[in-house]
Parts: structure tokens; C-alpha cells; sequence
């Protein structure tokens, strides 16, 4: 099934999963993970959530990488709402899934959602890291907000996190694309 998908073969990768399990044999959580990101990666997202609830009655449960593509991938198609349905699951959520849910806000323009579950993140004890606040600088400068992002940045500093080359290169494209260029 990996190489079905590696090569864009999903639905070879689907029709081959159908016959397997015709036969009686038993897949893997692996098996299962790679077969969602490929199903995710055709923009058929909504499909992986049905597999997802067909594991669900399965004896192997799907696990946070399985749910971590799809949310990731329903942001990225802009089904935002549905990623915060799937994120608010009672299950071991993940920092990973938190983030793509902040991305897919920033991407639908929803700032003071991502905002906000950064900021109840941060409350959960989440250890912050530099690509979490690269994330949320990234989708202030994104939708003009270069001001919160410099905030940000000044706040992650303050918390003794060294910003890497994505930092800096996103708060300069940032500065630049708001005509600010005299800050960098």
C-alpha cells in the first residue's frame, strides 16, 4: 500500500486494502496511517474521516498520528470547523494536532481563534517551542498583523527561546510586505 500511495496511487492503494481484507487478513496501524496520509494528500480528506470512524469499531483504535493527518489535512482544505470537531475528541490530543488547528484558523482568516487556542496551549502547560511561536508569527505576518507578531517575538525572547532563520525570515518578509522595510 506504501508504494500505491508513494505514487499517487490511492485508489490502486484502496482497492488493494478491500481485497486484502476480503482475504481475512488483519492490518496494521501502520498500515492504516499510511493509507489516510495518502487519501489525505488527494484532497480527499473527508474519506479518511470515514475510515477513521470505520477503525474506530476495529480492535486496533487509530492513533494520534492518524488524527494529526487528517486534522492537518481538513485545515489545509479550509474545513477548519470539522478539524476542530475531530481535534475536540476525548483522546490523547497532541501538540502537533493543536498546531495544525491554529494553522487551518490562520489560514481561513479566524486570527482570534488561533489566538486563543495558542493561549489555552500555553495554559495546558505546554512547554512552548520556537516552532510554535513560528507558527503563530508566521499567520500574524500573514494577515497583516506584523505588530502582534513582533509582540510575539519579543514574548518568546523574553522566554528565553532563541529564534532560528524561520523566525527571522518570517517577521522580514513580514516587515517588507507591509511596507515597513525601515524596521529590518
Amino acid at each position: 500500500m506504501k508504494g500505491f500511495c508513494i505514487n499517487n496511487k490511492v485508489r490502486d492503494a484502496l482497492e488493494f486494502h478491500d481485497k486484502v481484507k476480503s482475504l481475512g487478513f488483519q492490518l496494521d496501524e501502520i498500515t492504516y496511517g499510511t493509507l489516510i496520509n495518502g487519501i489525505c494528500k488527494i484532497g480527499q480528506t473527508r474519506a479518511a474521516i470515514e475510515l477513521l470512524h470505520r477503525l474506530e469499531n476495529q480492535p486496533d483504535k487509530p492513533n494520534v498520528v492518524m488524527y494529526n493527518t487528517v486534522i492537518d489535512g481538513l485545515c489545509k482544505d479550509g474545513l477548519v470547523n470539522e478539524a476542530k470537531t475531530l481535534f475536540s475528541k476525548p483522546l490523547n490530543c497532541s501538540v502537533k494536532m493543536g498546531f495544525a488547528l491554529i494553522d487551518g484558523y490562520f489560514l481561513i482568516n479566524k486570527v482570534n481563534e488561533a489566538a486563543k487556542l495558542f493561549d489555552s496551549m500555553i495554559k495546558a502547560c505546554l512547554t512552548p517551542r520556537v516552532q510554535s511561536y513560528n507558527i503563530m508569527i508566521n499567520g500574524y505576518c500573514k494577515n497583516k498583523m506584523v505588530d502582534q507578531a513582533i509582540t510575539l517575538f519579543k514574548e518568546m525572547r523574553h522566554k528565553g527561546l532563541v529564534p532560528d532563520t524561520v523566525t527571522y525570515s518570517t517577521l522580514i518578509d513580514g516587515l517588507c510586505k507591509s511596507g515597513r522595510i525601515s524596521c529590518v
